[in-house]
């Protein structure tokens, strides 16, 4: 619902997502893909510091998404909406962030193989992948953990890790593509 998007946006306004911005090394010429962005804390962040960015938000349909389409309509680039079963992206990116994403999707591994196509060589992909384990969320998919592992395999042969541990630790991650 609308206040629950409020809240959360409320909640992480002072957040300090500078450490994206350095570690993953953006800048104005970037084209920037938050896929599965709910209320994007990181546009946010930029938006609230002045951090002139070309961001894409990608969701799908909800009362979080429909927030960014308003609050974010003067500052965010594109806004792709996500349907279930269809990998929407057509353009290529510099730099894509899956922030806690890959623990909701049905297929993890056909994400990261969707976001390795649109992703240009030497981009670089910050994700987490929060471990069943670590965090006894409801909105983790069983089938997202069971493909965990198949992932990682997958990023590690097409991407070189830059920031962060692999294995069961839950990120942040960031990958550049090879």
């Amino acid at each position: 619902d609308r206040y629950r998007a409020l809240r959360n946006w409320y909640y992480h306004r002072n957040d300090d997502l500078k450490w994206i911005i350095e570690e993953m090394a953006i800048n104005e010429n970037d084209d920037i893909l938050d896929y599965g962005c709910s209320i994007s804390f990181f546009a946010y962040y930029c938006m609230k510091n002045k951090i002139n960015i070309k961001i894409t938000l990608a969701d799908i349909e909800s009362p979080h998404f429909n927030f960014c389409k308003v609050f974010y309509k003067d500052f965010a680039h594109e806004f792709i909406e996500i349907k279930p079963g269809i990998f929407p992206l057509k353009n290529q990116y510099t730099r894509i962030i899956l922030y806690d994403v890959l623990e909701h999707v049905t297929s993890p591994l056909k994400v990261c193989k969707h976001m390795n196509d649109h992703l240009i060589q030497g981009g670089k992909l910050l994700e987490t992948f929060i471990h069943d384990v670590e965090f006894k969320n409801r909105s983790n998919l069983r089938s997202a953990m069971e493909e965990r592992e198949i992932t990682f395999e997958f990023l590690s042969d097409h991407f070189n890790l830059v920031s962060g541990e692999k294995g069961s630790h839950h990120g942040p991650r960031i990958w550049e593509k090879k």
